[in-house]
């Protein structure tokens, strides 16, 4: 089975900006969604099955609970968001990127994302 065939769900990728600065300078993230969807193949796992990797900071730990699949063509950097568009159980919720994207079996195929549930 092709690749393609198995990116079957679709979500958006909302790309970080540094923002504008806030009324004491400081400048407020703000993401900017694609105009269209990427294909994709979401798994989330439960709670049980989710891992602790290294946060951001390099004192802080994440906990991945989802596991997405991207083409292998596609540009997304470890601070953008992903959100769901269909099906209708992705559809609403948002996912924070965990590290950077890795090609995953290293063979050019898809690229594989560590990400945690966030509230959209």
């Amino acid at each position: 089975m092709a690749i393609a065939a198995r990116l079957r769900h679709r979500v958006m990728i909302s790309r970080w900006t540094p923002g504008v600065p806030d009324d004491v300078g400081h400048k407020v993230p703000t993401y900017v969604d694609d105009p269209d969807p990427t294909p994709a193949n979401l798994q989330e796992v439960s709670l049980r099955g989710a891992r602790e990797v290294t946060g951001p900071d390099l004192d802080q730990v994440a906990l991945v609970d989802a596991i997405v699949f991207l083409p292998i063509t596609t540009s997304i950097d470890g601070r953008d968001r992903l959100k769901g568009v269909s099906p209708a159980w992705i559809a609403g919720k948002a996912w924070s990127i965990i590290g950077q994207p890795r090609d995953a079996g290293g063979r050019g195929r898809h690229i594989e994302i560590d990400a945690q549930r966030i509230r959209a």
